[in-house]
């Protein structure tokens, strides 16, 4: 009588109810491990494990049946083909692992059909060009990753196809160039970024294309003179004036344009 678990071991919850069954061999984890869903009783997921480590192939089923997930294990990390299954059927995502990190390119997919996403991976960092897609099938985005960085040209489609932002990343941030579109198309805002933060001359449009803004921002905020428009082209004179952190005595900023506000 060590004080170790040996032999099949069921557990229940306070309910009452089943929820898995697992195989020990001197307090280690070795066997079968089962589960099931508490709600109905229905099998949830199967998965192996040899002196405590997950082996072999493993399986996982939604709570009202049909395939969840399915592949296989090594010495306890996630080895070579892996998919994912939505609720009603098909396939929802599908890729590769090597020695427990993502690799090669990751396929998504909606759950009535038609790809989502598609992501290349190296060593569990994303490497490579992604591609998402709506559900329509038109582009969502598209821009390269480098060791799980942004880099390099990124666009972003709005859902009638048209460019709703374009510019460059650079480690991970924002730089150069950016250009930001309406939803029915047209010229938003232009300028440039550093470091993730707008910087620079600015300038903003309504969707008539009659300019809408104009001035500097430092680090992100409105610093300096500022002229506003309204859309027939006449001067708001209320908002118009010197700003300094974002910040206009008296009167508001519009806000950052870059994530819509």
């Amino acid at each position: 009588m060590d004080g170790l678990r040996d032999g099949a071991w069921t557990f229940w919850d306070e309910g009452g109810r089943r929820y898995a069954q697992r195989e020990f061999r001197r307090g280690i984890l070795d066997g079968w491990a089962l589960g099931w869903h508490v709600k109905n009783g229905g099998r949830r997921w199967e998965v192996l494990f040899s002196h405590g480590l997950q082996e072999g192939r493993a399986v996982g089923w939604h709570e009202l049946g049909g395939l969840h997930w399915e592949g296989e294990f090594q010495a306890g990390l996630r080895e070579g083909a892996w998919r994912v299954h939505h609720r009603g059927g098909g396939l929802a995502l599908e890729g590769v692992f090597g020695r427990g990190q993502r690799e090669g390119v990751w396929r998504a997919w909606h759950p009535r059909g038609g790809m989502s996403s598609e992501v290349s991976w190296r060593r569990g960092a994303r490497h490579g060009v992604e591609r998402r897609w709506y559900r329509s099938g038109s582009l969502r985005v598209e821009g390269d990753w480098v060791d799980g960085l942004r880099e390099g040209d990124w666009t972003e489609y709005g859902r009638g196809g048209r460019i709703s932002s374009e510019g460059e990343y650079a480690a991970g941030l924002r730089t150069g160039a950016w250009k930001l579109m309406h939803t029915e198309g047209g010229l938003r805002a232009e300028g440039t970024v550093v470091e993730g933060l707008l910087e620079g001359w600015w300038v903003h449009y309504w969707q008539n294309g009659v300019k809408r803004a104009e001035g500097e921002m430092r680090r992100g905020r409105q610093e300096g003179p500022w002229k506003f428009w309204h859309q027939d082209g006449s001067r708001d004179r209320e908002a118009t004036g010197i700003y300094a952190d974002d910040q206009r005595d008296p009167g508001e900023s519009p806000g950052n344009l870059l994530t819509g506000a």
